[in-house]
């Protein structure tokens, strides 16, 4: 069963009301996807992410491209990599970047993707960001969260292993919000 639009919006609030690094990476995303603009290499949105991370946030832990390990019938196979991980104190956040625009396609691919690195790091929340659309104000971004993990109720029952996947646009701006955690 999926979410409807209320409870998405719901969903998302309360994610990001609970987890102050989505606002942390939202605003990060917003100066790096402005400074850089469209149509430029995945690898060149992410070194500047990870900078402008580890330059505007302090107190945030930041960890650029960390190895999953993939796990079947009890053994590791291989491994993923994450592009960025936050950490601080109890909260964590992955986040997946892509220097292309998004399509239907290759947007519900890309959700997949993330969704397989947060089941094998047991987090519970990531953000899909698209840094490469041309002709926009805005960084198309997706946040993906674990259902059973948002501290809310739904009207819809779901699976505590369901996950939300809620379209977040985040205006391009060249004023970074800065945040400092103690």
């Amino acid at each position: 069963m999926s979410l409807g639009v209320d409870e998405r919006y719901a969903v998302r609030d309360a994610v990001k009301s609970n987890n102050p690094l989505i606002k942390v990476a939202l605003g990060a995303l917003g100066v790096v996807c402005s400074e850089l603009g469209p149509l430029r290499l995945e690898d060149l949105y992410h070194k500047a992410l990870h900078k402008a991370l580890l330059t505007d946030f302090k107190g945030v832990e930041v960890t650029s491209e960390q190895k999953v390990p993939v796990i079947y019938d009890k053994e590791e196979i291989g491994n993923g990599r994450t592009d960025l991980q936050l950490k601080q104190g109890v909260h964590q956040l992955v986040i997946e970047l892509k220097g292309g625009r998004s399509t239907a396609a290759t947007a519900k691919l890309d959700v997949y993707q993330l969704i397989h690195y947060l089941n094998d790091l047991k987090q519970d929340t990531g953000l899909l960001a698209y840094c490469g659309t041309p002709n926009q104000s805005v960084v198309d971004v997706f946040m993906v969260v674990r259902v059973g993990s948002v501290p809310l109720e739904l009207n819809v029952k779901m699976d505590k292993a369901s996950w939300a996947v809620i379209r977040i646009k985040q205006e391009l701006t060249t004023k970074p919000e800065h945040v400092f955690y103690s």
